[in-house]
Order: structure tokens, then sequence, then C-alpha cells
């Protein structure tokens, strides 16, 4: 029964690192948006479709930082996580385009 308890809390930890994470990047605090994506991601090892969220998440930190090197590998484990997630395609398509104008 213990382990119950303790598995639902840290499931809402990293609930609440992924919402702060997305606070900070709302906020334009960005360095520590990527802190706390990476933090949810450090304590969720089995949810692909909610891992692939936190990597695209920080990926677009990341590039908000200018770590583009960093966002690629972020976007490429999120396609690797869930390849029909839309909102890493949309990011990795708008990135794309932003490359090619520079």
């Amino acid at each position: 029964l213990s382990q119950f308890f303790l598995a639902r809390a840290f499931g809402h930890f990293c609930c609440y690192m992924q919402a702060a994470g997305n606070e900070a990047f709302q906020l334009g605090k960005h360095a520590e948006a990527v802190e706390h994506y990476s933090a949810a991601l450090a304590c969720n090892g089995e949810s692909r479709p909610y891992n692939a969220m936190c990597f695209c998440n920080r990926a677009a930190a990341s590039q908000a930082l200018g770590h583009i090197a960093d966002a690629i590998a972020d976007c490429s484990r999120a396609i690797a996580l869930d390849s029909s997630y839309p909102k890493v395609l949309s990011f990795i398509f708008s990135f794309f385009l932003r490359c090619m104008e520079i």
C-alpha cells in the first residue's frame, strides 16, 4: 500500500516539474524551464507520450536559449518516443523554415 502512495506522489512531482517548466517558459525563463523539464524527464521513465512532450518542450526552451544542437537532439528523442506527436512535428517544421531563412 505504501508503494502505491509513493508512486502516486512521484507521479505528481513529475507533473509539477513539467508544469513549472511550462510556467518558466511562458515567463521567458528558458534556462529554468530546461531544468524543470529535465527533472520531469528524470523522474518519469515509463510514459513514452509524456516523455516525448517533455523532450519537445525542453527543445523549445533550448532553442530559445540558442542551444540549437540540444534542441535538435531533444526533438530526435521526442520523435523516437512518439513519432505521431503533432507538437514536435510542428516544431521541427517551423525550425526548419527558420533555418532556411538564414
